[in-house]
């Protein structure tokens, strides 16, 4: 897989990511809301939609995406928020997400062949293609 441009690029970031997502996993291994090994945690931007004329039609927030079976396992994403475009005056115009397609590797558990080994995992590796919002756009709907 070659490099892409990222967060994953400067390492102060990453650092603080890092701390962030062990923070996160000891919390909700403690709470057992969900699966440590899978979750989003808020980087930046307000994920509530404020009813103002100023800035974006469709403002988004950037959270971080934690996958322990993908590698990168951390993805920065946006998440549109608000429904409805705020700069429109048909209240039929969604925010809807614009997407990118990156390459990633994935693993999956598989049992070992030839019988179960007990505290022995095996794992299957295979190229996927993750699908990454970038951004929040205006959607019109389709004329009939």
């Amino acid at each position: 897989m070659r490099g892409e441009n990222s967060f994953n690029i400067i390492s102060q970031y990453r650092e603080s990511v890092q701390k962030e997502v062990q923070r996160t996993k000891n919390n909700k291994q403690i709470s057992n809301l969900k699966p440590a090994s899978q979750f989003t945690t808020l980087i930046s931007g307000e994920t509530k939609c404020r009813k103002i004329n100023a800035g974006a039609a469709c403002p988004h927030h950037i959270v971080m995406d934690y996958d322990e079976d993908r590698e990168p396992q951390m993805l920065a994403m946006a998440r549109c928020s608000c429904v409805r475009c705020r700069d429109h005056i048909n209240e039929a115009t969604k925010c809807k997400p614009v997407m990118n397609y990156i390459p990633v590797i994935r693993r999956s558990c598989e049992r070992p062949r030839g019988g179960v080994r007990q505290g022995v995992k095996e794992y299957r590796y295979f190229k996927d293609l993750q699908a990454v919002p970038v951004g929040c756009t205006c959607v019109h709907p389709q004329s009939l």
